[in-house]
């Protein structure tokens, strides 16, 4: 009689876990969810692009970018690896060329060794 109720209890858990699990349906992520929430949380940065001479009442583009959070917390190189790797390529060598250029490119070393 008691394994009856850890199974019900178990079973509802399950359920609740997957009202929670923000994924779209067919269990795909649901994409719109996740940008708003690294937007909430300054991950992301979201901008309206106007095409020069555009009237006012155009709709324009959505643009990303990486907010103030991403820059401390993770750092452009990483985000370049890590789409690339999402979409199974190498990382653009001008990218992290200009990376290496601006001086972005080893912030966390840098940190390190100032505090030693």
């Amino acid at each position: 009689k008691g394994s009856g109720r850890s199974r019900t209890a178990n079973a509802s858990s399950v359920a609740d876990d997957e009202d929670d699990d923000e994924s779209g349906p067919y269990g795909t992520p649901d994409v719109d969810t996740a940008i708003e929430r690294f937007l909430h949380m300054d991950y992301l940065i979201k901008e309206k692009v106007m095409p020069v001479g555009a009237a006012a009442s155009d709709a324009g583009q959505i643009q990303y970018a990486m907010g103030p959070r991403s820059h401390l917390e993770i750092g452009r190189k990483q985000v370049i690896c890590f789409c690339a790797e999402v979409l199974g390529e190498e990382p653009d060598p001008t990218m992290l060329a200009e990376l290496e250029e601006s001086g972005d490119e080893g912030e966390e070393e840098e940190v390190d060794e100032g505090e030693e």
